[in-house]
């Protein structure tokens, strides 16, 4: 199973990391955004293990990661991260 990691996923990831720094400093910002890393690699091991949701998109499920949910999709042979947003966000508006 490959990892595909969407352009608005990216921006989220930039954006977790530019906050995390000015809050955390860098040493932990890039100890969280490892850790969210080791949460894709996870979900490419066991794609089913997110919670479904359907409601929001086809085939999207979440897994939460730290402050953050991560939003994907098992599409074929790969896991597509769509969103990965804080968990006080209102997902409905933003994936």
């Amino acid at each position: 199973m490959k990892l595909r990691i969407r352009a608005r996923a990216r921006a989220d990831l930039d954006e977790i990391l530019d906050y995390s720094v000015a809050s955390h400093g860098e040493a932990l910002a890039e100890a969280y955004l490892r850790q969210i890393g080791a949460t894709f690699d996870r979900l490419v091991d066991h794609p089913g293990i997110g919670l479904d949701r359907g409601d929001l998109a086809p085939t999207l499920r979440s897994y939460p990661v730290g402050e953050h949910r991560i939003y994907y999709q098992r599409l074929d042979d790969r896991i597509s991260i769509v969103r990965v947003l804080h968990k006080a966000m209102d997902s409905a508006q933003h994936i």
